[in-house]
């Protein structure tokens, strides 16, 4: 089941299933924010945006940050 807290829209063509968590690209700007791009199932449009990052994604961003020694994953 999808979490709604975490769909987007797509710009181009409306369809209203894009789930963060399907992310092709995430920078991580903070550790509670980032730049999320996914690609839209219906039309292929790239969607950038800036949101929060799901918990579900918390270990994750932690664990790729500590293996480039990025600032959050630092001790």
């Amino acid at each position: 089941m999808a979490n709604y807290g975490y769909m987007l829209d797509c710009p181009a063509c409306g369809v209203r299933d894009l789930n963060l968590l399907n992310y092709t690209a995430l920078m991580v700007i903070r550790g509670d924010l980032g730049l999320f791009t996914l690609t839209c199932p219906n039309c292929s449009q790239k969607i950038s945006s800036i949101q929060p990052i799901p918990d579900e994604l918390s270990e994750e961003v932690r664990e790729a940050a500590a293996e480039i020694g990025a600032g959050m994953g630092r001790p």
